[in-house]
């Protein structure tokens, strides 16, 4: 069964990227969080939209749990931000991380739910393309009965050769299907372990982000005891915030080298797979001419 996606999804979304997060570093915290904001509202958008093109339950069910934690999260901000408006710009600054952590989150979310579609549309491809050459050896086949019976001297042979044929066309399909499964199940390795980066990368954020916010919790306490210690730490935050900055560019660029030698990857995949037809639908042609010949 083909499953239909839409592909400007992933497009669009990557466009967002590369206009988005470059233009953070130029805004005020206000905007900034408001930004941020717009931007989760827009990631789930594009996960409903996979969501409803998608015939998996587990997936649904997955997003439905998705939802509902990050409703509780906004209930829970809420009232972080109703108990503790004293804190003032401090509070501001808290709420952008947990901004960029959901961001970040519902970007590991999308990437998943692309690369299963795409394994889907690689498998219904081969599935098509098994299909035609199947139709056409069926048509050889055709041919050779047709032919048995204007000549029934040549009946016995017509059918062992047709046996022959048939017996090899099991055999390369069965070869052919275990060369698709092998990449196949290379390819899903190899998503595997990009998978796993970009949990170590989520971590390694995840780790920052609570020494931060130690951090932040340090200094507004020691802000009731001196001034002058304040902005000492003050200093120490903006190096944080800095640093910050920095691992979200490396995040941003390790995801742009991810992508490329993911098209890499799904470009050799389809060359292979069409060298292997061809070079198929070749050897049947040779064997059915030596046969005529």
């Amino acid at each position: 069964m083909s499953i239909s996606t839409n592909s400007t999804v992933g497009g669009d979304l990557t466009a967002d990227q590369e206009h988005l997060w470059p233009t953070f570093t130029n805004l005020d915290s206000s905007e900034e969080l408001r930004l941020l904001r717009a931007r989760i509202g827009q990631l789930e958008s594009c996960q409903q939209t996979i969501t409803n093109s998608s015939t998996s339950s587990a997936s649904f069910n997955f997003l439905a749990q998705n939802g509902k934690r990050r409703r509780i999260e906004r209930v829970e901000e809420e009232e972080a931000i109703g108990n503790t408006k004293a804190l003032g710009g401090r509070k501001l600054e808290h709420d952008q991380m947990e901004e960029w952590k959901r961001v970040a989150k519902l970007e590991l979310e999308n990437k998943a739910f692309r690369a299963q579609f795409e394994q889907q549309k690689l498998l219904n491809a081969l599935q098509t393309k098994m299909e035609q050459y199947q139709n056409k050896q069926q048509q050889n086949i055709d041919a050779l009965t047709e032919a048995q019976k204007g000549n029934v001297e040549q009946f016995s042979l017509l059918r062992a050769k047709i046996d022959e044929l048939e017996r090899k066309q099991t055999a390369d399909q069965k070869e052919h299907c275990a060369k698709i499964a092998e990449m196949i199940k290379a390819k899903a390795a190899a998503e595997l372990e990009h998978q796993k980066l970009l949990n170590a990368l989520q971590i390694k954020m995840e780790q920052y982000q609570n020494k931060q916010q130690q951090n932040i919790d340090a200094l507004t306490k020691q802000l009731k005891v001196s001034t002058d210690q304040f902005l000492l730490k003050h200093r120490e935050h903006e190096k944080l915030l800095n640093a910050h900055k920095n691992l979200m560019e490396e995040m941003k660029k390790q995801r742009e080298i991810d992508a490329l030698r993911q098209q890499h990857k799904q470009k050799d995949t389809n060359d292979q797979i069409d060298w292997l037809n061809e070079d198929q639908q070749k050897r049947c042609g040779r064997e059915i001419c030596k046969y005529f010949l």
